[in-house]
C-alpha cells in the first residue's frame, strides 16, 4: 500500500503555486434522494449530485500573488472562479473550479499568524492520480 507525506503536497490556482501553503483538506459530498413509497418494507434512495469544498491554510503573506487574490476577492464580494489544484504530490491531485466563499486570518502571540481559506465547487472534480 502506498503512502504519501503532506510536505510533498501543495495547492495551485492555474498551475501557479499559492505561496507559504500549511495544509490544505478536501470534502466531497453527495445529495441522497428519499423514494420510499407504501408498501416497500425498509427505505429506499437514490444517488444525486456530487458537490466539494475546500479548505487551505497558509502562513499570511499578502504579497503572495494567489493569496491576495483571495483576499481581495472575498473582500469586495467578487465571483471570480479560480482553476483550483490540490496536490498529493506532483502527478497526484485533486482539481476543479471554485469560487472563495470565506477567509478566516488567525493570530496569537506564541505564533505565526495563519488564514484559513475556504472554497466552494463551481463545477466537478477530477482525480488525476498518475
Amino acid at each position: 500500500m502506498a503512502t504519501y507525506r503532506g510536505q510533498d503536497g501543495s495547492v495551485s490556482v492555474g498551475g501557479t503555486n499559492v505561496g507559504e501553503v500549511v495544509s490544505w483538506s478536501l470534502n466531497v459530498t453527495r445529495d441522497i434522494m428519499e423514494d420510499t413509497v407504501m408498501l416497500d418494507t425498509a427505505k429506499t434512495f437514490k444517488a444525486g449530485l456530487n458537490e466539494w469544498d475546500a479548505t487551505v491554510t497558509v502562513r499570511l503573506d499578502y504579497g503572495d500573488a494567489e493569496q491576495k487574490a483571495f483576499v481581495d476577492d472575498i473582500i469586495a464580494s467578487s465571483a471570480a472562479t479560480y482553476a483550483l489544484e490540490l496536490n498529493v504530490d506532483g502527478t497526484k491531485n485533486f482539481a476543479g473550479s471554485a469560487v472563495v466563499t470565506g477567509f478566516n486570518p488567525t493570530a496569537s502571540l506564541d505564533s505565526i499568524i495563519q488564514g484559513d481559506f475556504s472554497f466552494k465547487s463551481a463545477g466537478p472534480l477530477s482525480v488525476a492520480w498518475v
